[in-house]
């Protein structure tokens, strides 16, 4: 099963932040790809151009997704968004009886 691990960093902005809200809900159960999270990004990049012409969004590889926007009180663009795709195995509840380590 793949899930997102979300990273937030400090000074994050608002579009990182629906980004991350999207990220999460498809760990619910709402499927939505890095691809489509990193289109969601550059649609709104094109619309509102003014606010977020100095943000930019990558992926790297098949399974990491990061932002950089500005960050206030440093020079630099910082990433403020970390995205990766992780795989979680799913276990049979009577493997460990409800005591995990502990069913020994």
């Amino acid at each position: 099963m793949k899930h997102y691990r979300i990273s937030l960093l400090k000074g994050a902005c608002s579009l990182a932040i629906e980004l991350a809200v999207l990220a999460a809900k498809s760990n619910g159960g709402d499927d939505i790809t890095l691809n489509e999270l990193k289109g969601i990004f550059d649609a709104q990049k094109r619309l509102y151009e003014y606010s977020n012409h100095n943000k930019e969004c990558e992926i790297i590889g098949d399974t990491l997704l990061h932002l950089d926007a500005p960050v206030s009180g440093q020079e630099l663009n910082q990433t403020v968004l970390i995205i990766e795709q992780v795989e979680i195995e799913e276990l049979e509840l009577n493997e460990f009886n409800g005591y995990g380590a502990l069913s020994d």
